[in-house]
This record gives C-alpha cells, structure tokens and sequence, in this order.
C-alpha cells in the first residue's frame, strides 16, 4: 500500500539556495522519464539543498517514506537527509529522515521509518537537506512514496525437542534481503 509523494519528473525547485542548481536527468533516473537533479557546488553550506512543492497530502496512514537516491561521490548515514513538512520550504519539518550510507555512482532504495506518522497531516513540501559540507556533488532523487507496512501469513513449522522448540519458516512470498517480518503465535500439545 503506497502513496506517491513526488515523481521527479521536474526540478526541486521551490526555492532558490545559493550553490545549489536543481535540475531534471534523463539518463541518470530510476522510475519515469527523469530524476530530480541537485548539483551542488563546493561553495553550498550546510542546510536545505532544494525543496519541491506537493499537493496536500495526509500522510498517517503510513510509517515509511521509499525513495531511490544516488549520489555522485560516497556519503555518510545522517549526512543527507530527506524532510516532510506541512510549511512551504521544509521551514519546519515534520519528519527529519536521514538518508543511510550512499556508495558513489550507485542506486539506493532507501525505506526510512517515519518518526511521527500520526502528524503527517497535511504535507505541503519535500527536502533534501545537506547536514554537513559534503564538497562539490550530483544528487538525484527518484520516485518518492509513503508506504505501509503490513502483515502477511507465513507458514511456521517447528519440533520440539524437548528442551528447545525449533521453527522454519518457508518463504513463500520472496523476502528480500531487508525482508522481516515477526509473529505472535500459540503452542498447543497434538493431540
């Protein structure tokens, strides 16, 4: 269950920061035609890199933000991060989100855990915000969504063994490797 928060098929460019040119790529993209391009001069400081305007959007439904960001050098987790606000340019942001670890010149889906969904009410702007100085770099953002997680059924099989109950679990519906899931089950004597 998804809600599209931006496309990226436009510039971020709500606002205007010195060192920051915002832009569209069509080679460089993951969804879509394009990404959103920032291309961020060695002069930009710390803060908000670019901002992009959405329509309203009720956001408590959820408790993820999906995104796939690349970057043109390698950056540290929490050195970038994404931001959700109900004011026009990030000016106050309801979720602060930072991005993990960015190996250079790769892909990242990133799946980050909304702080406080239940006030996510009203977005209005998404950020991208540069905590510390990174230099001179590319940064493109494609197809940004909230998502829920949700609850399968997965088939438990188990023995036990008289000291220690054993469980397999079979994966019938293709975790991935960041796949999890967890269970409240019962354990009754066969009878």
């Amino acid at each position: 269950d998804t809600l599209v928060i931006e496309v990226c098929e436009d510039a971020w460019d709500e606002q205007a920061v010195d060192g920051v040119t915002s832009g569209v790529d069509a080679v460089t993209k993951k969804v879509g035609t394009n990404s959103a391009k920032l291309a961020i001069a060695a002069g930009a400081v710390a803060g908000i890199l670019a901002s992009e305007a959405i329509s309203s959007t009720n956001g408590s439904r959820y408790n993820y933000l999906r995104a796939w960001v690349y970057s043109t050098i390698g950056v540290a987790a929490g050195a970038l991060q994404i931001l959700l606000d109900n004011t026009a340019n990030c000016a106050s942001p309801l979720e602060t989100l930072d991005i993990p670890a960015l190996t250079a010149a790769t892909w990242l889906r990133v799946e980050l855990p909304l702080a406080n969904p239940g006030s996510d009410l009203a977005i209005i702007s998404v950020g991208i915000k540069q905590v510390t100085d990174l230099g001179a770099f590319d940064l493109y953002i494609d197809d940004v969504r909230l998502n829920k997680t949700y609850n399968r059924g997965y088939p438990l099989y188990g023995a036990f063994n008289g000291v220690a109950l054993q469980l397999r679990v079979r994966n019938e519906t293709a975790l991935d490797a960041n796949g999890a899931f967890s269970s409240d089950f019962r354990i009754r004597e066969a009878s």
